[in-house]
């Protein structure tokens, strides 16, 4: 679930492609056709061809074949499986063949428009650019294919790998740099039609900030009085997640002891696997006194040490030096605290319980035993609810997603308007 109108706008990728055999029953041949074909004279080399790839549709003359649909309809299918989507569903793969088709067809109204505003035309100069480009970009990739067939048989000669370099390369239509060379071409003209389309696109100051409080106005009627979707929405989307946070977090530093790993992967073992004896519920009781239990054995190891913090701590030594003294975290660049809220649902549940046990900011938390050692917490502050503060990195931001928003609708609408000026015919 996911979760306000903004989230619904931004780019998703283009959906799916079915099997091959799945796409293309309306353009079957029937058993009395092909047994009339048969009786016929032999065809012309031009008809056999297209009896092979059968044009679907033309933009102003322009072909666009079966294989195409396939390649495309099983691009898009990968990107549909891959976010999740059922394409086993008959909805959802004639969507995917439709989008298929559509795509190809603004493909070439696209390269058509192009050529008329002679955006596809290169000076010497930009040729021999481009072909530099492709060239180096070959090269690299096939000394990455030559060292990993010398790095999986050590005994290979180098010319013997860099001949089973050149044959994969070739399997992808490689052979050579020419292949990429021409999508470098497409890429650029692609680019500069673009270009064309998106220069006098502009987001003022004004629809920044009226798009920021709509933002905040929509994720606190979401958030406010859910934490737990709060929660998805930042593990899902990170900074970006929400423009509110609800009331109520606190923000932690710790120290983490490590502990004995075996037990450790014995706790993480009772923690995290469901039971599934007859009797749930007797199951669950058992399962909870054997983690109190391997817990209370875990921390009696590392005792001495939380005494040794405990009473350094009560001395007046920052927390800040202990960490260093102590957690086996504190090397880490990555070192981050921890927000917790009472009804946060990514940390374990005696984690969440001991952080909010602390009783004043500035002090310490009992150690709590977790599946990755044991923690002692320190209540750093209080983290303020409410609308996430509109900086200037945060307007930059998001005047760059609704800059990009704002163009994308215009190219799209562009290619739709041409999309009347030319002659489309679809096939079968």
């Amino acid at each position: 679930v996911l979760f306000r109108s903004r989230m619904k706008k931004r780019m998703r990728m283009l959906a799916c492609v079915l099997a091959t055999g799945m796409i293309f029953t309306g353009t079957a041949v029937s058993a009395e056709s092909q047994e009339t074909e048969k009786t016929t004279e032999a065809t012309t080399e031009k008809d056999a061809e297209a009896e092979k790839d059968p044009v679907m549709a033309t933009v102003e003359g322009e072909e666009i074949y079966q294989s195409e649909l396939v390649a495309m309809t099983q691009y898009i299918l990968q990107q549909y499986q891959s976010n999740g989507y059922d394409t086993t569903d008959e909805t959802v793969q004639n969507h995917i063949v439709d989008t298929a088709m559509n795509m190809l067809v603004q493909l070439r109204i696209t390269e058509l428009k192009a050529q008329e505003l002679k955006l596809d035309e290169f000076t010497e100069e930009e040729l021999e650019g481009l072909k530099k480009q492709a060239q180096e970009q070959w090269d690299e990739s096939f000394e990455i294919y030559k060292s990993l067939y010398m790095a999986q048989d050590a005994s290979l000669e180098e010319k013997d790998a860099e001949e089973k370099a050149k044959e994969t390369m070739a399997q992808y239509g490689y052979a050579t740099s020419d292949m990429l060379f021409e999508q470098m071409k497409n890429d650029e003209v692609f680019r500069r039609l673009q270009e064309y389309c998106i220069a006098d696109v502009s987001v003022s100051d004004e629809e920044v900030k009226e798009t920021y409080e709509e933002y905040v106005a929509l994720d606190q009627e979401s958030f406010a009085d859910n934490v737990p979707l709060y929660e998805q929405a930042i593990a899902a989307y990170g900074s970006n997640g929400s423009y509110y946070i609800p009331e109520g977090y606190r923000y932690f530093t710790h120290i983490r002891l490590d502990a004995d790993e075996e037990k450790l992967g014995e706790l993480q073992e009772l923690m995290y696997s469901d039971a599934t004896a007859a009797d749930a519920t007797a199951a669950n009781a058992q399962q909870e006194k054997e983690i109190q239990q391997l817990k209370g054995e875990i921390l009696e190891e590392v005792q001495d040490t939380v005494d040794e913090i405990e009473k350094k701590f009560k001395e007046k030594e920052s927390f800040e030096d202990l960490i260093k003294e102590y957690s086996v975290d504190a090397s880490d660049t990555n070192y981050v605290g921890y927000s917790v809220h009472k009804d946060s649902i990514f940390w374990d549940k005696d984690f969440v319980d001991t952080a909010m046990a602390v009783e004043k900011i500035g002090e310490i938390s009992e150690p709590v035993v977790c599946a990755d050692g044991v923690y002692i917490l320190y209540y750093d502050s209080d983290i303020k609810g409410g609308p996430i503060e509109y900086t200037d990195t945060l307007k930059e931001n998001l005047h760059a997603e609704l800059l990009s928003q704002a163009q994308n609708e215009k190219f799209s609408s562009m290619i739709h308007e041409w999309a009347d000026e030319y002659d489309i015919q679809y096939i079968g």
